[in-house]
């Protein structure tokens, strides 16, 4: 099974970072696969051009896009090798046999939200993240720069205003742990450090983001059960009127009636408690339909209120609230119930039926 860890290097311009890049790619090993993506082939900063911010954000989605290009034709191409040979602006060094691939990010990354969108690329692909922050005086990355080829070096300034803007790499944030840091980096670091860094990071990739997820009945507001039964009764009303102005009107005077019952039971629900206002009873869940209805009951049976409101956890006035729409939870949990426990309490069902037919008035043909 291929591989990949999604490498970002941080660090100020001139602290070595594409020199690093290009040792990796020249050093003689058959640990990995090594891709050098480097931000500046695909993005050079003009110093006689104001770049907006706008337009930098936009350049820097487009590199990101094409890294996303890179890392699907490693995740779901057979040849991926030979796919990625004839890539543009895109170094390698590839060995034979070998599945395991590491993409260099060569860019500043100075800020921290930079590092994270990688994160976030390689989460959604599964794949390791590792970060290599190439710590260096601001002094030194100075005497460097002015070191460079005039053609490749940058203002001071720039320099000088990045170094105010670089957010260091933090162990204690979660996504930052797996990060090593070279102090002024040497050539002889990448067998004693860098390679046994990232084979390492292999063994851990990244478990993919979970989806939201759907939440049960009892985890939604007996306001917004209410509101998927009917919609769902609507839906079901208006499947069968072939004559499609006349399904649209019957649509549009039906969800003004769920309007107008919702309305209601809201309004009916969010009446102050006459039981307590004491915060410390505020301990509300919430429970299905068929659970407050089942509560109700034991009081019902000869069971004290504050017994029956300890077994559920719930505080008083949510109680005293499902006391007062009794009839409306009774015809909710039955919608929700198995056809066998519908039968069980089917003269309930009944009254809930009653209560909904009475609210529409002209509402005949919900139940």
């Amino acid at each position: 099974m291929r591989r990949i860890c999604l490498t970002a290097l941080i660090g100020l311009p001139a602290t070595c970072k594409t020199t690093f890049s290009e040792h990796l790619l020249e050093a003689k090993f058959n640990r990995f696969n090594t891709l050098h993506f480097c931000y500046d082939y695909f993005f050079a900063f003009n110093t006689d051009i104001v770049h907006t911010q706008t337009d930098y954000k936009l350049k820097r989605n487009n590199i990101l896009q094409i890294l996303q290009s890179v890392i699907e034709i490693l995740k779901f191409e057979e040849h991926a090798a030979e796919t990625l040979k004839g890539f543009p602006k895109l170094s390698l060094n590839l060995t034979d046999n070998n599945e395991d691939y590491v993409i260099i990010c060569d860019d500043n990354h100075f800020y921290r939200s930079m590092r994270y969108k990688l994160y976030q690329m390689a989460r959604r692909y599964t794949l390791s993240f590792a970060q290599i922050y190439f710590e260096c005086d601001l002094s030194k990355a100075l005497e460097r720069n002015r070191s460079r080829p005039a053609s490749s070096r940058l203002p001071p300034e720039i320099i000088d205003g990045m170094h105010k803007k670089l957010e260091c790499p933090k162990p204690n944030i979660a996504f930052e742990r797996n990060t090593l840091i070279l102090r002024d980096y040497q050539a002889n670091t990448i067998d004693c450090l860098v390679l046994p860094f990232l084979t390492n990071s292999f063994a851990n990739p990244l478990k993919p983001f979970e989806r939201m997820a759907v939440k049960s009945p009892g985890d939604q507001s007996v306001v917004h059960q209410l509101d998927i039964l009917i919609r769902k009764r609507i839906n079901q009303l208006i499947t069968d009127i072939s004559d499609r102005d006349k399904r649209r009107d019957r649509a549009k005077f039906l969800n003004s009636q769920r309007k107008h019952l919702l309305n209601e039971f809201t309004q009916e629900l969010s009446q102050p408690s006459q039981i307590s206002n004491d915060p410390k009873n505020l301990l509300i869940k919430n429970l299905t339909p068929s659970n407050s209805d089942l509560a109700i009951q034991h009081v019902h049976d000869g069971e004290s209120t504050a017994t029956v409101v300890r077994g559920i956890s719930a505080s008083k006035s949510s109680f005293w609230n499902w006391c007062k729409s009794e009839n409306k939870l009774w015809f909710m949990s039955c919608q929700s119930k198995a056809d066998k426990v519908v039968e069980s309490f089917n003269d309930k069902r009944r009254a809930g039926a009653n209560l909904l037919n009475g609210l529409l008035e002209k509402g005949e043909g919900w139940i």
